[in-house]
This record gives C-alpha cells, structure tokens and sequence, in this order.
C-alpha cells in the first residue's frame, strides 16, 4: 500500500514540475541537494525523471536508495537494475559495485569474469577503486593469468591518483624487485607518499630502509618523528599500532635515528607486548632478565617467555624455550643464595 502511494505521489510530480535542467555531478541539483541533506524522498521524486533519461548519476543515486531501504520502495532487485544502467552508461562507480557484485554472486550468479570485464571498464575511467581491485586481481591470479606487471600497472596508475594503499604497494614492488628493475630510491619516494598519509607500513619500511642505507640521518629521524606522531592518532588500527611501538621501541632501545633511551623503549615495547606482540614479549622477558632499563624482575621475564612459548608455530619456538630454562635456573639460584644468607 505504502509503495503504491508512494509511486503515485511520484509520477504526480513528475506530471506538476517535469525535469530539473540544472545538474550537479550529472543530476538534478535539486535531487543532489536532496540527498546530501537526508531527503531521500524528495530525491528519490527528482532523480527518476533524469534517471529514465537516461542519467547515470541520477540511476546510481537511486541504486544507492532503493538498496540502502532511504525510501519506502525498498527494492534490491529494482536497485541491481538501476545499478546494470548506471554501469552501461559508463557511470565508473556503478561499474566498480557491479563488479563487487559479480564477485561475492550479490543479485547475479557469481562470476569472475563479469567481475573483470566490469572493474576494466571502470579502471579505464580511472576508479581508483577498481584499478585497486584489477591489481589485486592480476597480483593473486584471480580469475585471469598471474601477471605482475600488470598489477603494478595498474598500482601505480591508483598511486599517481593519490591511493595510499597503492602508494605503499608500489613502493613494495621496487624495494624487492617484483615486476620491476629494483630501485631502492624509488621505493623511498613511494613509501614517503604513503607515510605521509599515515601508513604505519610505510613508515616502518622507510625506518628500515634509513637505518641499513643511511644510518642515523635527517631522514631517519623525520621517520621516527612521523611514527611517534601516527602513535598518538586515535583511530590507529589494533595490528598498525602493535608493529609501530615495537619498531619505536626497538628504535629507541639501540639509539636508531635518535638517542638511545631504555626507559622510553621500554614503554612502546611494553604498548606493543599488551597487544600480543611476540617479538615485543620476548624483547621484553629479555629486559626484565638482565635489568636494563628497568628493575630486575625474573618472574615477569619468565612470564613474558610464557606466553610465546604457547604458540608452537612461533618461528622462534625453541629460543623461547631455552630462555624459559635459563630463567629457571637463575631463579633456582637466587632462591638458593637467599637460604644461604
């Protein structure tokens, strides 16, 4: 009943007011209006008209409507057909979704080349999205032949469109050489981008790189002020914010690129082995065990040792298993000097 109403009241406008000429981003300026500002109704009524015109914009817009239920006429399948005309009209979002949902099999039975077929034609349009998507495509031989020189076609063209991931990737495929000549300075340049866009990946590498290239340079030390500052950023992921105060801690703990502080080091690496970190947990057992930089304590040592020695798969299993019992043995002997004081 709802629907019927509704479909009424929207032809009735259509009859009383015809077709809004001015267009933003190639719809109504009204519509857009509209549905920036939460009046999915009043968008809804203006985007149809342009839309069965023909409009890609206007049909994406009411894709985005009918599939997010913002009007009354909640209809998926309506939606997947406003989304296939979006996509037709070369509407370089719409192909990009159209490509997501030939992938996961979202409205059409699931295929990978469809899926290609649509994130070419949105790639060459340059959505960043599907040249991102393409990439991943060619790099993981997903549906087409393994070619990495593609991938990193497709990389760098997201990456010169300002794609941090991209940025990031393409700074990895020079550093070690995969479909390319490696070339460490261009590795440094695209890194550089993405850390200065918060990548905690990227920064790693770059303080990686300065300390085995360089040394103790500006460089470095730009590095390590842009890693302290992302620490601080609230919405740093769980997994970015483990293997930065790590790294920051080891930084500090051997003077890399700054002066060598214990005590701040002990601090990120105590962050990092809250966090799960092994490597953190270990570096920690070990502190603890000899007494630098905080009070000796072979009990939390032995405790840290613990917790990796749960994980099997750890690489460094047997270690962490020798430090266990060299951790035994002198707390045998502390306990032994004190009964013979």
């Amino acid at each position: 009943m709802i629907k019927k109403v509704f479909l009424k009241l929207i032809r009735l406008a259509v009859v009383l007011f015809g077709f809004c000429a001015v267009t933003v981003f190639g719809g109504p300026k009204e519509a857009e209006k509209a549905f920036q500002e939460g009046l999915y109704d009043k968008a809804y009524i203006e985007f149809l008209p342009s839309a069965e015109k023909g409009d890609a914009c206007a049909q994406f817009r009411l894709y985005e409507l009918l599939w997010n239920g913002k009007v009354p006429l909640f209809d998926r399948a309506k939606a997947l057909e406003w989304l296939k005309k979006a996509a037709e009209n070369n509407n370089s979002t719409a192909q990009y979704k159209l490509g997501e949902c030939y992938k996961i099999g979202l409205g059409f039975v699931q295929n990978s080349e469809r899926a290609v077929f649509w994130w070419r034609k949105a790639a060459e349009l340059n959505n960043i999205d599907a040249l991102m998507a393409l990439g991943e495509v060619y790099e993981h031989a997903i549906g087409v032949q393994f070619e990495l020189y593609e991938a990193m076609l497709l990389y760098k063209k997201a990456a010169q469109l300002g794609h941090r991931v991209a940025e990031f990737k393409l700074g990895d495929y020079y550093q070690r050489g995969i479909g390319v000549v490696a070339d460490i300075d261009e590795a440094i340049r695209w890194f550089k981008k993405a850390a200065g866009k918060n990548d905690a990946a990227a920064l790693r590498r770059l303080s990686a790189i300065y300390a085995s290239k360089y040394g103790n340079t500006k460089e470095y030390s730009e590095t390590l002020r842009l890693m302290e500052d992302l620490h601080q950023e609230p919405k740093l992921s769980r997994t970015d914010r483990n293997s930065l105060c790590y790294q920051l801690g080891i930084m500090y703990l051997n003077g890399e690129g700054v002066e060598k502080n214990v005590k701040k080091a002990v601090i990120y690496i105590n962050e990092a082995a809250e966090l799960g970190n092994r490597e953190a947990l270990g570096a920690l057992g070990n502190l603890y065990e000899t007494g630098e930089g905080v009070a000796r304590n072979l009990k939390t040592a032995y405790e840290c040792y613990s917790k990796i020695a749960s994980d099997s798969d750890y690489i460094y299993y047997e270690e962490v298993n020798q430090s266990i019992e060299r951790v035994r043995r002198k707390m045998k002997d502390a306990i032994k000097d004190d009964f013979s004081k």
